[in-house]
């Protein structure tokens, strides 16, 4: 992947990581629900996308990349316990995380490839 330098103005969207938590409801059985852990300036754009067709509907899946700023916070973040919650603008939604690949340089940015839900 080709190193890229970031404005600050590319970061106009607010990331809040999640993470899955399971509690018991009190009769044998167990709840999952997110909490929020970090809201993070990121950047986002649709990288790929490709259609199907299941049980006579056409079905879109669409790949992001997501851009946020290397933070030591990170690091434990990016696994299949969590999401990315987009809360406003044209991107609002849930994001599974699929990978995350540290660029190092001058400034250390994490690169995300997320599926919307």
């Amino acid at each position: 992947m080709k190193k890229k330098f970031y404005n600050i103005g590319d970061f106009r969207h607010r990331a809040q990581f999640q993470k899955l938590s399971t509690t018991s409801d009190g009769a044998g059985g167990f709840t999952n629900s997110y909490t929020t852990v970090s809201t993070v300036p990121c950047r986002i754009e649709p990288k790929s996308g490709t259609e199907r067709l299941e049980s006579g509907q056409v079905i879109g899946n669409v790949t992001y990349n997501i851009v946020v700023r290397h933070s030591s916070n990170f690091s434990p973040l990016l696994d299949n316990d969590y999401k990315i919650n987009i809360a406003s603008g044209i991107y609002q939604g849930s994001y599974n995380i699929k990978s995350s690949i540290l660029m190092d340089g001058a400034v250390k940015y994490y690169h995300i490839v997320a599926v919307k839900k």
